[in-house]
């Protein structure tokens, strides 16, 4: 029997994999680490492991407690789609600022403020699609438009960078400015 990803998808919320699978796996894993990690009831004697089978149950426990009530997994149903959403914005963040070759001891100069614009604009753009947030058709710029903004745009950067200091500079010094070392 052929079926498609959409179907599988459909069938899986028909059983309630979505509504108590999913929010009893992740209560259990993550109050199951946080046993383990912190070692509340102890460690095995002579080792320095935690004590694995009383964390399984506590973390088993509480994950069943959590899916018998309906209120609780709506919320978390409702709440960590959002969340997925802004931990992929801010990761998709991550990855264009590092295209504009971020470091960890920082950025100097003009490079972040640049950055930052760009990497918020591109996340407006790339949120736009799902949302309907479509500027009006007078408001869309054309192919013409564009260049001209381009255009304006580079004079504009040109200028402020090569004049707004009064002395000669070097290519060299000008990038220093603007992008720190």
């Amino acid at each position: 029997m052929a079926t498609d990803f959409y179907s599988l998808m459909a069938e899986l919320q028909a059983m309630g994999v979505y509504d108590y699978l999913l929010p009893f796996l992740l209560i259990f894993t993550i109050i199951f680490a946080i046993l383990e990690k912190l070692m509340i009831f102890g460690k095995e004697h002579g080792t320095e492991k935690p004590k694995t089978n009383i964390n399984l149950v506590i973390s088993l426990i509480l994950g069943l407690l959590v899916v018998s009530q309906p209120e609780i997994t709506y919320i978390i149903n409702s709440f960590l789609p959002k969340v997925s959403l802004f931990i992929l914005v801010s990761l998709m963040f991550l990855v264009i600022a590092g295209m504009f070759g971020a470091k960890t001891e920082g950025w100097k100069g003009m490079a972040l403020p640049i950055a930052l614009v760009i990497c918020i604009i591109a996340i407006i753009w790339a949120l736009s699609g799902g949302t309907s947030l479509n500027l009006p058709y007078w408001l869309r710029p054309d192919s013409r438009d564009r260049a001209w903004i381009i255009l304006i745009a580079t004079v504009v950067v040109v200028v402020a960078y090569i004049g707004g200091s009064g002395q000669q500079q070097t290519p060299r010094d000008m990038y220093t400015r603007l992008f720190g070392q």
